[in-house]
């Protein structure tokens, strides 16, 4: 039912850009076009709160928005205004003057269709629909390693774009190099929120569908044998905070958060400000989808996971989500890889005996490029003095027959669009954990969740299933 609907919105949106075509931009630039995001709402509500974003070069307040919802109850609301804008200065950047605008979009129920459009001068100058938080079943995509600005990226956009997914999470490296903002400018918006469905190009996502970030080492510009951010050699760094709006339900460190930056006090001060105080405290958040609670952590290694504030948080985190059916955690580097260059990055292993108390069904990680799922498996760091006693793998468990796991599948979906660590020409050792190990194709990871079963299927670049199982309570 809600698929019908979403189409019918759309091809409503369609009509609606023809007579009113989005290309007519008046006095308004776009730097980035609208997209939508979760803002400071990490529950789900009978009607939410979402932040529409979109940055210029101007902070024209002549710009006005309008909204209509559609439920499967009520096809027929009218235009609604939204007054709620804010116009901060982010700072001049390539000798542009970069303003964020941010909309709040009050009252949109659950469940719900709502377009929106742009208004300036009489003309609209974008227009769009996007889908609400979903409260049971619901679809989503996952993977990472993706802003190289590649071919197999721009293809890989399309072909998820056909899977009418509810949202995308990325755990980490979203653009590269490092994280900067005109990476972020040439590399993901083009591609993610794209005007047209080309695969040479890429789809429009974000303006209908929101995308969670995790921070990658990239994103900090943490490359090279680089250990900290320097702002005074990248002065566009740290995009991750400029862009993305999301709950900041995180924990506040009482150590000093410039650990891993450097640069001027100005410099500081201006992150600080320009990035609406998401820094740092976006580093590590959580929210609800569905039947779904994701847990999102930072895991680059500046971060001490052994610091009580933090594994406290994780901890209370998890255990006020008892309620929800599933529980997925969301990082960059991965506890268990098989991968040739990363294998050995497994500090997230510290937190595997939180995640196996309050019942974590999945981890989904990136950073090696390729698509990995080990075995359901139990961790045992503490009492245990060699590899083998330290884990404990369901080999039983085929996510066909047997689909009721004992222990945690950790799944590395690293194939977003970077250079592919292919085991054919790497030679690889697959550890004992992992049970797949693929990395000749892009691909993503696609979750049909209902409340008592979870479906995944890795989708290749040209839409082939490459790999399918399900999790069942």
């Amino acid at each position: 039912m809600m698929k019908r609907l979403f189409n019918l919105t759309l091809a409503l949106v369609l009509l609606g850009l023809i007579l009113f075509p989005s290309s007519v931009r008046a006095n308004l630039d776009f730097l980035v076009k609208p997209y939508v995001q979760l803002g400071s709402n990490p529950r789900t509500n009978k009607n939410d709160t979402y932040d529409l974003i979109f940055l210029s070069n101007s902070d024209s307040k002549e710009v006005k928005l309008f909204v209509k919802i559609t439920t499967s109850k009520n096809k027929d609301n009218k235009w609604l205004p939204s007054t709620n804008l804010k116009i901060k200065p982010l700072g001049v950047f390539f000798n542009v003057n970069w303003y964020e605008y941010c909309f709040k979009l009050d009252n949109i129920p659950k469940d719900s269709i709502f377009q929106y459009k742009l208004i300036q001068a009489d003309q609209v100058v974008f227009a769009s629909k996007a889908k609400a938080r979903s409260s049971g079943k619901s679809t989503f995509a996952v993977f990472g390693d993706l802003g190289f600005g590649s071919p197999g990226q721009k293809q890989l956009a399309c072909t998820l774009y056909h899977k009418n997914v509810d949202f995308v999470l990325m755990p980490g490296d979203i653009v590269y190099r490092r994280g900067l903002l005109s990476e972020y400018l040439k590399n993901f918006f083009p591609v993610y929120n794209c005007d047209i469905i080309d695969p040479s190009m890429g789809a429009p996502l974000m303006r209908s569908i929101m995308f969670f970030p995790a921070l990658g080492n990239h994103d900090m510009a943490l490359t090279g044998g680089i250990t900290t951010t320097d702002l005074s050699v990248h002065k566009d760094a740290l995009g991750y905070f400029y862009f993305f709006d999301e709950p900041l339900n995180g924990p506040v460190l009482k150590s000093n958060p410039w650990l891993s930056v450097k640069g001027s006090a100005s410099a500081k001060q201006a992150i600080l400000a320009h990035s609406m105080h998401r820094f740092p405290g976006m580093a590590n958040y959580s929210f609800d989808w569905g039947f779904a609670h994701i847990l999102v952590l930072d895991a680059n290694p500046y971060q001490d996971w052994s610091d009580k504030v933090l594994l406290d948080f994780v901890e209370k985190d998890l255990k006020k989500a008892s309620t929800q059916p599933w529980k997925f955690v969301c990082y960059h580097q991965p506890a268990f890889s098989s991968d040739p260059f990363h294998h050995q990055e497994n500090h997230m292993r510290k937190l595997t005996s939180i995640f196996q108390k309050y019942g974590v069904d999945v981890v989904f990680t990136g950073h090696a490029h390729c698509y990995q799922r080990s075995y359901p498996l139990i961790y045992n760091d503490e009492k245990s003095n060699t590899d083998v006693q330290k884990f404990k793998l369901d080999r039983d468990f085929d996510g066909k027959v047997k689909t009721k796991p004992n222990g945690i599948v950790y799944i590395v979906t690293g194939c977003g669009g970077a250079p592919l660590y292919n085991p054919r020409v790497f030679h690889d050792r697959v550890e004992d954990f992992t049970n797949i190990y693929l990395g000749d194709d892009y691909s993503f990871t696609l979750v049909d969740m209902d409340i008592n079963r979870l479906i995944f299927k890795q989708i290749s670049s040209n839409d082939k299933v490459i790999d399918e199982f399900s999790i069942t309570k």
